[in-house]
């Protein structure tokens, strides 16, 4: 594969300043080989054990209520990262998939099925030893996906 099939490029992003670095460095892509950008929000499902044990407050309508409000938040967040990215000149859309219990696996299977030709995703950086030590989503990314990952310190 070379560098000028990168068309379509996938972000996962989580509102943290490494995915932000991760769609900056996804912008400069995206210019270079003219692609375009998804930014993908992975939206976990709530604790086990809150939705095993009720007294602990996970009600029907209290999962209903943090996914209503975790999907209002990302949008929010990603619409901002879309309009800036748009006003750059590259085209770009938002996802935010919900109920996940492997962010990897929603991710993953998510570029696989709609075919994307890149995932660029941030690691979060951490000092000595742990310096060489990627991020459990990244590196689960990094081990799982079907295309290239480029993982952004």
């Amino acid at each position: 594969m070379s560098f000028s099939s990168f068309k379509k490029i996938l972000v996962p992003v989580d509102g943290s300043e490494f995915s932000g670095k991760a769609v900056r460095v996804a912008v400069e892509l995206a210019k270079r080989y003219d692609g375009n950008i998804t930014l993908l929000h992975v939206i976990s499902a709530p604790s086990s054990y809150l939705i095993a044990v009720p007294a602990a407050g996970a009600t029907v309508e209290f999962v209903k209520e943090y996914y209503a409000q975790a999907k209002k938040r990302a949008e929010e967040w990603m619409g901002k990262y879309v309009a800036e990215l748009e006003s750059l000149g590259v085209k770009a859309n938002s996802v935010v998939l919900e109920g996940a219990s492997s962010v990897v696996e929603a991710i993953t299977n998510y570029a696989e099925n709609e075919k994307f030709d890149l995932i660029v995703i941030g690691t979060r950086g951490l000092s000595g030893f742990k310096r060489l030590l990627v991020g459990s989503v990244a590196s689960g990314v990094v081990n799982h996906a079907h295309c290239s990952v480029l993982v952004v310190k």
